[in-house]
């Protein structure tokens, strides 16, 4: 028995798209979303580099809780019966490990040639980060 593969467009390609965005971090919520068009009745099938990952009615895909293992290249594609669209436009997901952490802050009054400010030190896990702030229209 042989199976023959057919193909039949929606008026384009499906879209994908992909919220808040390809680049998130650990324990953040990506969802993907496969937009063919108008056409009602389409099954929507999603691909992750060379694995067919599932298949929905809804063409959107959620990932809660994302993991690094979550990152790669996405494709959907729709399915009516035996027609098939064409994949496609791919999107990458990065996904990093989870955001710094602050683990310090500190401040002190700095008064320096006839102005105040303020120099704020924030501290996140290895990196250090300094920003200073300066009030030129108080005179002291």
């Amino acid at each position: 028995m042989s199976s023959t593969l057919h193909h039949c467009s929606l008026p384009d390609k499906p879209i994908l798209t992909v919220k808040p965005q390809s680049s998130v971090f650990t324990g953040d919520t990506v969802t993907l979303s496969c937009d063919g068009g108008s056409s009602t009745g389409w099954t929507f099938l999603w691909r992750k580099d060379s694995n067919w990952e599932s298949s929905d009615d809804a063409g959107t895909k959620t990932i809660s809780s994302v993991r690094v293992s979550d990152g790669g290249t996405y494709w959907c594609r729709a399915q009516r019966g035996e027609y098939y669209t064409h994949f496609s436009d791919a999107i990458q997901i990065t996904v990093r490990e989870e955001r710094e952490s602050i683990s310090h802050v500190s401040y002190r009054r700095q008064e320096s040639g006839g102005t105040a400010g303020i120099k704020i030190k924030i501290t996140a896990e290895e990196q250090t980060r300094s920003i200073t702030a300066q009030d030129k229209t108080r005179s002291i």
